[in-house]
């Protein structure tokens, strides 16, 4: 795993840096993880209403 200060030394911009520490910290607000935190919506791809919304 790539620490997060590894990530913040990258020489990318600073808003691809935050997408990669919400990846690999798991803080992306997928659908998934809204209703796990008691958000109502629906959990399937809004394209195709197929599987599971995740990372």
């Amino acid at each position: 795993m790539v620490t997060s200060l590894a990530i913040w030394n990258l020489p990318i911009h600073a808003k691809v840096k935050s997408f990669v520490w919400r990846v690999c910290h798991g803080c992306l607000p997928t659908r998934f993880r809204l209703q796990t935190k008691g958000v109502q919506c629906p959990i399937s791809y809004v394209l195709c209403d197929n599987n599971i919304e995740n990372t």
